[in-house]
């Protein structure tokens, strides 16, 4: 009996605080990369978002320290991004330009997520090097 009235209660407290839950479905980068240009998002580690393109289909045309620069005057270092994407058109693989940037963000703390959004198949391919070494 003294089992059953403490499973009683213990149900009757779960229940108490049990709240519905509600769960969404949404693509992110669906609409960030719509337009047929490329675009690079950098999200930061409190959750700000800074954009940044020259209105190419095929190259963000900037160069990399313009990115540091920007984000110093916004109160952030290399080491507060927490993802940079971009998206490309024609290969899932980062270019020259990318892996320049990468390895300079890199150097300057960057410990963040690299990833290339593949537009046509809607997939994201995480960018990495280790040793020296490159990852697709």
């Amino acid at each position: 009996m003294f089992k059953r009235i403490c499973f009683i209660i213990l149900v009757l407290h779960f229940a108490a605080f049990t709240q519905e839950v509600h769960i969404s479905r949404g693509n992110l980068f669906v609409n960030s990369f719509k337009d047929p240009i490329e675009r690079a998002i950098f999200i930061m580690n409190d959750g700000e978002v800074f954009e940044m393109t020259s209105h190419h289909a095929d190259k963000i045309q900037a160069d990399k320290s313009e990115v540091t620069y920007y984000l110093s005057n916004n109160g952030y270092y290399p080491s507060d991004i927490m993802m940079i994407i971009h998206n490309h058109f024609i290969s899932p693989f980062p270019s020259e330009a990318d892996i320049i940037t990468y390895r300079y963000l890199k150097g300057l703390g960057f410990k963040g997520v690299f990833a290339i959004y593949f537009t046509p198949k809607r997939k994201v391919y995480i960018y990495e090097e280790k040793d020296g070494s490159r990852s697709h």
